[in-house]
């Protein structure tokens, strides 16, 4: 995906996919690509041992890549 996001006030601008089979978070959340409070995040999301969502993220901030604070 290639685009440009508005990252205004208010937004919270996502392109993410789940898993069908089961109720989330036992059938997984894959965020490719989500603006939230100044940062580009890749999210996925599993189920934990105690069958919970567990989070696993890398951010970058949207400054570190020539756009908007």
């Amino acid at each position: 995906m290639r685009g440009k996001i508005d990252i205004s006030d208010g937004l919270w601008p996502a392109f993410w996919t789940l898993g069908v089979k089961v109720r989330w978070p036992a059938n997984g959340e894959i965020d490719i690509m989500e603006y939230y409070r100044g940062k580009l995040l890749a999210n996925i999301a599993s189920l934990g041992p105690d069958k919970k969502a567990k989070w696993f993220s890398n951010t970058k901030a949207v400054a570190e890549l020539g756009g908007k604070k």
